[in-house]
């Protein structure tokens, strides 16, 4: 009989040795799984940042100096002032209406003149005109896409020419189609 007691007190100890076996492979298991879990959040907070981050620099103005610029240094006050050359580009803070506006530039923040700058629109994907699609087949149209198929070799002695006549084409031809969706519409 006492055999079969031990041989019973044996077999509760091991299922409870198992029984806490299991218990703490179930605890380790929610740890890793609080631990991805925590690292998802982590990534998510991270990807939400960069972007706040991106929106933010999509959201910057930013204005190229036309022409250069410098406080004259008869001023106690001049460190107030950026100094600009031709080409820099300045992230614009804030824009008065007396024509001094804020920016930094090269880790410093001033006042720099308005007038010497040119706001920098952004967002605005350059097209080649090759690459514009014509909506009607039309006289100007064909002219159109002959002068920009040219194949041209040497420069044009005035290219300014050309250009104006480009423009008079799609000016023309933009008059004819607004002309014919007018009719369309009546």
């Amino acid at each position: 009989e006492e055999d079969e007691e031990y041989e019973e007190y044996q077999k509760q100890q091991q299922q409870q040795i198992q029984q806490i076996q299991q218990i703490q492979q179930i605890q380790q298991q929610q740890i890793q799984n609080q631990k991805e879990q925590e690292q998802v959040q982590q990534e998510q907070v991270q990807q939400e940042q960069e972007k706040e981050e991106e929106k933010e620099q999509e959201n910057k103005n930013i204005c190229e100096a036309l022409y250069p610029w410098k406080a004259d240094g008869n001023d106690d006050d001049d460190n107030e002032y950026l100094e600009i050359n031709i080409g820099d580009q300045i992230n614009l803070i804030s824009q008065n209406e007396s024509g001094w506006w804020t920016g930094s530039l090269n880790g410093k923040i001033g006042l720099f003149p308005s007038n010497f700058v040119q706001l920098i629109e952004k967002n605005i994907e350059k097209v080649k005109i090759n690459e514009l699609i014509l909506p009607i087949p039309t006289k100007q149209n064909q002219i159109l896409t002959q002068l920009i198929n040219e194949k041209v070799e040497k420069p044009s002695p005035r290219p300014s020419n050309r250009v104006r006549q480009v423009q008079k084409i799609q000016l023309e031809s933009d008059l004819t189609i607004n002309q014919q969706e007018q009719e369309q519409q009546q």
